[in-house]
């Protein structure tokens, strides 16, 4: 499972990563500028993005255009402290496909769901 990360809070990176790794081996790669993101997006295909809504001077709207530039087509995770209804809305009409508020037991749920789906789509 390939997935790339994109925040700038290395301690909440730091925690994804331990739990994203617990019970199954991923290839993660950690974007911190949208200059990383698309140099990663050009060297892998991922099969799960997850960012922040905001990550420095960039939003989740860079990292949806960079992923929809590309011939794959990964699933879209927002994991944010975001809770602003209308942006949330607004980023699943660009092409987020899931929204997780950040917290330990948010970040327990999304890890199950990433397995879930990543589980349905190999049998697929």
């Amino acid at each position: 499972m390939r997935i790339l990360i994109i925040d700038d809070d290395a301690e909440e990176i730091e925690l994804l990563v331990r739990f994203l790794t617990r019970h199954s081996p991923c290839d993660i790669d950690i974007a911190f500028d949208l200059e990383e993101v698309k140099m990663w997006l050009e060297k892998k295909d991922y099969d799960f993005v997850i960012t922040d809504a905001f990550v420095g001077e960039f939003s989740a709207t860079e990292v949806i255009k960079a992923v929809k530039e590309r011939k794959s087509s990964p699933l879209i995770y927002l994991f944010s402290e975001e809770s602003n209804p209308e942006l949330i809305k607004k980023f699943f009409e660009e092409g987020v496909n899931l929204y997780f508020r950040k917290g330990f037991k948010e970040m327990e749920s999304m890890v199950i769901s990433i397995r879930n789906i990543y589980t349905k789509l190999k049998k697929e």
